[in-house]
Order: structure tokens, then C-alpha cells, then sequence
């Protein structure tokens, strides 16, 4: 009974985020008129960004804990590869919302990116330029 309670929890939860996703874009599109497109552009990412970031927890942490609590609940020889995948997922949602958060956030994936894709460091040493003298 606590298996399907669990598991009815997560998927209701899951339907009420994606419904509620899905109402907060066509709002967003029902007022698009009024704003910039490159507001129209950051509103959605900002909502991809926040249904991400709210599922995460529910693929990663609701999930398997309802499959662990089926297969306790059906006596299964796999309940103690469930529950040791029940106890290890939380890590991964934990790891994967930090990733979602430097991947969406402008100024954190630019500092990202200056941390690791620094190609060569500038030469102290400037470099002289020709410069054409114009006689008038």
C-alpha cells in the first residue's frame, strides 16, 4: 500500500508540474505582445530552466524510492540494488541541478567558460604595429 501511495505521489506531482509548466507558457505567449523578444527568449529559458530544475528532484529522488518501495513490497530478490540505487540518485539530482543552474545562468557559464577553455595566457610583451604616416 505505501509502494503505491509513493508512487501516486510522484506521478501527481510530475502531472502538476508539467501542467503548470504548460500553463505558465501559454501565458507567457498570451503576452508576447508586450514584451521584447529578447524578453519573450528569457522568459522561456527561465522556465526551462525552473522545470528542470524541479523535475530533477522527482526523476532522481521520488523515483526510485516508489520502485524500491514496489519492490520491497513484492518481496523481489532486486530490492537491495533498488534501495542501494534509491540511496545513491539524490547525489546525481544534487550534481545535475548544479550543472542545470551553470548551464542557464549567463554569468556563471561565462565564468565557466573563462576557467576552462583559456586557450594561451597574454604574453606580458605587446606587440609594436605599423602605423602609415599620411603627408598633407
Amino acid at each position: 500500500m505505501f509502494a503505491f501511495i509513493l508512487l501516486a505521489l510522484s506521478l501527481l506531482v510530475t502531472v502538476t508540474i508539467v501542467v503548470l509548466a504548460i500553463l505558465c507558457i501559454m501565458t507567457l505567449r498570451a503576452q508576447r505582445g508586450s514584451m521584447s523578444a529578447k524578453t519573450y527568449n528569457v522568459q522561456l529559458l527561465l522556465i526551462a530552466n525552473l522545470l528542470v530544475l524541479v523535475l530533477l528532484p522527482v526523476l532522481f529522488d521520488l523515483t526510485p524510492l516508489a520502485i524500491a518501495a514496489g519492490f520491497i513490497y513484492l518481496q523481489s530478490r532486486y530490492s537491495y540494488i533498488s534501495l542501494t540505487l534509491a540511496d545513491f540518485l539524490p547525489f546525481l539530482d544534487i550534481t545535475l541541478s548544479y550543472l542545470a543552474t551553470l548551464i542557464f545562468v549567463a554569468p556563471y557559464r561565462q565564468a565557466v567558460r573563462q576557467i576552462l577553455w583559456k586557450h594561451h595566457i597574454a604574453s606580458p610583451v605587446t606587440s609594436v604595429q605599423k602605423v602609415a604616416v599620411v603627408k598633407r
